[in-house]
């Protein structure tokens, strides 16, 4: 979430703020060909929440979507071997939903795919000051390794 005063002028009140937000959601069993996404509810409920809370301040609120793109599922054998990989190797783990536009999106389209995501420091993601120790990045290979592996042995399909 940013927050930018505008216009901006030093020294000067400031008659406007600009708050960017990126929201991301998962839900439970949603199906692509339900009519509302995840990304489309979590925006609807952000505009109500924003028009309520101006109103409750006594202002005006308006909430623009200038750019969407909802949630690429995953290959769910992929999905639980990554989960299996660090759960074996001891390491800790939560889902995580992605939702930004990684090139796993892109490759989805064309192969299984799926996520490893390692802890930045601070939790801290997509920023000039992101940085995970490398203790955690071995973790993030191990755990690739593995699934490589457990793919390499697979018998081929098709």
């Amino acid at each position: 979430m940013q927050v930018q005063p505008w216009p901006q002028e030093q020294f000067a009140p400031q008659p406007h703020e600009r708050f960017v937000a990126a929201l991301r959601g998962a839900a439970a069993g949603w199906q692509p060909q339900v009519q509302v996404s995840p990304g489309q509810a979590a925006q609807a409920r952000f505009s109500a929440e924003a028009g309520e809370t101006a109103r409750r301040h006594g202002c005006a609120a308006r909430v623009e979507k200038t750019w969407f793109v909802d949630r690429t599922p995953f290959d769910e054998v992929l999905v639980r071997r990554v989960l299996a990989a660090a759960v074996d190797l001891g390491y800790s783990h939560m889902p995580w939903v992605s939702g930004a536009g990684h090139d796993a999106a892109y490759v989805s389209r064309l192969c299984p795919t799926a996520m490893i995501f390692v802890p930045s420091i601070g939790g801290r993601s997509h920023v000039e000051v992101e940085s995970t120790c490398w203790e955690d990045c071995e973790a993030g290979c191990n755990v690739l390794l593995r699934c490589m592996l457990q793919s390499a042995m697979e018998p081929a399909q098709g």
